[in-house]
């Protein structure tokens, strides 16, 4: 019995994702809740095969999503995010930043004269 192989030709990206581009909140959003979703897309060029998301200098998700939910303490907060494949890493986008407030319901109230 003879074996035969046949050549299998693996093709990967030379070059990195094109660089995100942030969508929202928008850069300087003060007053947001601290349930915050932040999202963001593709950027031109390559396809990416997933996104870091880093908030406040540190990696909370890697991801193939263009958004994350999750709640921020009160204060300001910054976020970028960057996308791979392959080839590799794009660079960060620039840091946007967002500041979570307080939310608060004052009564209505309503005098008769």
């Amino acid at each position: 019995m003879e074996v035969t192989y046949e050549p299998y030709e693996c093709t990967y990206p030379t070059e990195a994702p094109g660089l995100p581009v942030l969508v929202s909140p928008p850069d300087g959003t003060t007053g947001a809740p601290q349930d915050v979703a932040l999202t963001w897309q593709a950027g031109a060029g390559l396809a990416p095969d997933g996104y870091e998301l880093e908030v406040d200098g540190a990696v909370v998700t890697t991801t193939q999503q263009t958004s994350w939910s999750g709640l921020l303490g009160i204060g300001p907060h910054t976020w970028r995010v960057r996308a791979y494949n392959l080839a590799g890493y794009t660079d960060y986008t620039e840091a946007w930043s967002l500041f979570v407030g307080y939310q608060m319901y004052l009564p209505l109230v309503t005098r008769n004269p």
